[in-house]
């Protein structure tokens, strides 16, 4: 199917929001053919000619074939043919899956799970994700099956990802350029059933994967809303695709039978403004932007085997290859979407359990933690974001689950060698994405965050304390080692987690390239010095303080964590008003050079140079193409880093003059240029 078919004939113009864009190619005529029930029983006929001539692994289920003859955008006979003869397979790392190229209505797809904004944007304020219904996925021969709670939690949850892809593609002008010649790059689309908890009856839809942002720009554009806010642009988008009617006594197609009405409404709005002459203004802007080119992924099967595949981390695969090379993800998007791909195949291989996979994943709450490990009564609903946080570092480092994890993300990753380092890093936005919004994510994660090497050769239970202090006892007894180490583990994960999240801990450990020359008694990777606060009572006593006084809604740079007091009961140093006493990066590390005295710097700042270690001329390559890596991943911290404080300082002026821009701009454009040749 072409995705283009023509230039137009004299200059068009169209209205977007409030811009003007010239037209250079006209999206393919929209099929004016109408959905019918007889239909239906045709692409069946089809699918079953398919398997027959082993096209297709499997005739897929009857409902599922069903609604989708109703949500494609093209004639019937012309997709009809395509299912008896053009049917593709895509081999992936994990799974071949079969693919079919058609069109599909902007206003017919529902947006599916959105890597972009995911590891940022604050699981916190965002809509709790559908559940999986595993065992229903393997009687559809692998086909998805998400349980939400009712029709509005499909509409919030659409809605979230429809903003988060808005919020990015209007700052790139993706309205301009699919204004200007249509969608030109298919989405990724599969078919999923999806169930719900209130009773309203299960809907199969085409859900999108890939090409969300494509997909919510056009829907915004046709329906007028594209200037207004990414949120509420998206509440428009979400209530257009998900109607208000949905119930007990629904039909099992009334979703895409819902949409397609909403299709033809357009379409005949789209017909009213053609003449002999063409379409006018109003019909080529509907045109440009109404139906989208879409590769509909029908089955996946085990590459070996040919049995049925899960399509989730099939899928999972496929969008991750699209985005190594198009339109990247940024840094903490891209990790977490590793790490869920990782956690999939694990999940899938029953290595780990499905509540643990729900927990880390987002699509179960925070409160599963205490299933998996039990807390102490009397704990803090406040602290759960903590506790999970803890519960998945100590599950996926701990021992042999750390070499599986590690085994898994190398293989989704394309990765040589991972260390802990890395591995961390890796974990960080999966870790931190319930506060992302008040507490960014900080680059300090990428050296070691707060997990000592310790937790790599044990296997830690968290006690999960009502008060963190409880621990820095058992971390002293020395009557009993493997309690102590465990309670110091314990201290180090749910105090350094609370440390990073609140800005206290920082890179600035580090010095050199890796973070600030402030005059800091201590140089050291970030979970080096945290390790170092576990050697000393005073150490683990601001680790316990930092983990009981955490709070995930509090911005960091109002958050940080109080000094000491060995004379209070709570151990909280406070003036004479009541008010804690914060503690700073300056007195964690002096705490920290008291555990490990090794670290101490002298009187400039920096410790004593190490001797240098000779190196041919492909090692200092490869090891200045790595610090490569860590320093533009720094910058875009730094950008980032102003970005929020200008927010905090109420959009007050950062001081940088058209010049700086430029000189900046100057700076970078030929360094990308340069990135982009190197092998």
């Amino acid at each position: 199917m072409a995705n283009i078919t023509e230039a137009p004939s004299s200059a068009i113009t169209i209205r977007v929001g409030r811009e003007d864009v010239e037209v250079k190619r006209l999206a393919p005529e929209l099929s004016k053919h109408l959905q019918m029930p007889r239909h239906e029983a045709t692409f069946i006929r089809a699918f079953e000619r398919a398997e027959a001539n082993a096209v297709l692994s499997t005739v897929p289920d009857e409902q599922m074939i069903r609604a989708f003859s109703r949500a494609t955008s093209e004639a019937p006979t012309a997709v009809v043919g395509r299912i008896e003869s053009g049917i593709t397979k895509l081999s992936t790392d994990i799974a071949d899956v079969s693919v079919l190229r058609t069109a599909m209505s902007c206003l017919g797809v529902l947006p599916g799970d959105q890597p972009r904004g995911a590891a940022t944007g604050g699981r916190a304020t965002q809509v709790p994700d559908p559940v999986e219904n595993i065992e229903e996925s393997e009687a559809l021969d692998g086909l998805r099956v998400l349980i939400f709670n009712d029709p509005q939690h499909v509409r919030d949850w659409s809605a979230d990802a429809i903003a988060r892809s808005l919020e990015r593609a209007k700052k790139r002008g993706r309205q301009s350029d699919i204004g200007a010649t249509g969608t030109r790059r298919p989405i990724s689309v599969s078919m999923v059933l999806i169930e719900f908890e209130d009773g309203t009856a299960s809907q199969w839809v085409p859900m999108a994967s890939d090409g969300i942002s494509r997909l919510s720009v056009c829907a915004a554009s046709i329906l007028g809303v594209i200037d207004k806010k990414p949120e509420d642009a998206a509440k428009v988008v979400a209530t257009a695709l998900v109607p208000d009617n949905l119930d007990e006594a629904s039909g099992s197609h009334d979703l895409v039978r819902n949409m397609a009405k909403h299709h033809t409404k357009w379409l005949n709005e789209y017909l009213n403004h053609v003449t002999d002459e063409g379409p006018d203004e109003d019909g080529v802007r509907i045109r440009q932007y109404l139906v989208l080119p879409a590769d509909v992924y029908l089955l996946a099967v085990d590459s070996e085997t040919g049995d049925p595949h899960e399509m989730e981390s099939a899928m999972q695969g496929i969008v991750s290859d699209t985005h190594t090379d198009v339109d990247g993800w940024a840094p903490e998007d891209q990790a977490r979407h590793t790490v869920i791909r990782a956690l999939t195949q694990m999940a899938e291989n029953d290595m780990i359990s499905e509540d643990f996979y729900r927990l880390c994943t987002g699509r179960a709450p925070a409160t599963v933690s205490d299933e998996i490990f039990e807390p102490e009564d009397g704990v803090s609903e406040d602290q759960v974001l903590l506790r999970r946080a803890v519960t998945i570092l100590a599950l996926l480092l701990d021992g042999d689950m750390y070499s599986t994890f590690k085994r898994a993300l190398r293989q989704v990753g394309g990765h040589g060698r991972l260390d802990l380092t890395k591995t961390v890093n890796y974990m960080a936005p999966l870790v931190c994405e319930p506060w992302g919004t008040a507490k960014p994510i900080t680059r300090a994660w990428a050296y070691g965050g707060p997990v000592p090497p310790a937790l790599e050769s044990m296997s830690l239970i968290p006690q999960h304390p009502a008060d963190y202090l409880d621990l820095v006892d058992i971390a002293l007894d020395e009557e009993d080692p493997d309690a102590a180490e465990a309670a110091r583990v314990e201290l180090a994960l749910a105090g350094g987690t609370a440390l990073l999240a609140d800005g206290v801990l920082s890179a600035a450990l580090v010095g050199g390239a890796g973070g600030s020359k402030e005059s800091i008694a201590f140089r050291g990777p970030v979970n080096v010095a945290v390790d170092a606060l576990t050697k000393t009572e005073d150490g683990l006593t601001i680790l316990a303080l930092a983990a009981n006084n955490f709070s995930p809604t509090v911005e960091a740079d109002k958050a940080r964590p109080p000094q000491i007091d060995h004379e209070k009961s709570d151990k909280v140093k406070r003036d004479g008003t009541g008010k804690p006493h914060r503690v700073t990066l300056r007195q964690i590390a002096d705490l920290a050079v008291q555990g490990d005295p090794s670290r101490k710097t002298d009187k400039s700042g920096d410790n004593d140079p190490k001797p240098k270690v000779e190196e041919d001329d492909e090692q200092m390559l490869r090891r200045l193409a790595a610090e490569l890596i860590l320093t533009v991943h720094n910058l875009k911290q730094d950008v980032d880093q102003v970005e929020s404080q200008q927010r905090i300082a109420g959009g007050a002026s950062t001081g940088l003059s058209q010049d700086d821009k430029k000189a900046m701009l100057a700076d970078l454009t030929p360094a990308l240029t340069t990135i982009a040749g190197l092998q």
